[in-house]
């Protein structure tokens, strides 16, 4: 299974808050199985390749697609303690307009 994030990072601080949230996920790739296929700075973010709501007026400014072995796998990695004890650091990231969106993709 492939998952595309749609990330909106506005700002360094948004930025610097995203690197130590993300800082969580560095043992999972070994621990899960998963990769990043590739990865992608739009800039500027307007010109992202969705428009519409779901871009919102600002657009996003990271593309990712990270691949799984399974849509379970998928589930247990975003489940695991290490992620759940970084959730709550995205709290400022989102009111300070962090926008996060997964699409799942089927090899």
């Amino acid at each position: 299974m492939v998952a595309f994030n749609l990330l909106r990072i506005s700002g360094p601080a948004v930025s610097q808050r995203y690197q130590e949230f993300s800082a969580h996920f560095s043992e999972l790739p070994a621990k899960y199985g998963l990769e990043v296929r590739a990865a992608a700075d739009v800039s500027p973010p307007e010109h992202s390749v969705l428009l519409g709501d779901l871009a919102g007026s600002a657009g996003f400014t990271k593309l990712v697609a990270v691949g799984f072995p399974s849509s379970r796998v998928f589930a247990s990695a975003w489940s695991d303690e290490a992620i759940v004890r970084a959730f709550p650091l995205r709290k400022q990231m989102w009111a300070d307009g962090f926008e996060h969106v997964w699409l799942r993709c089927d090899e």
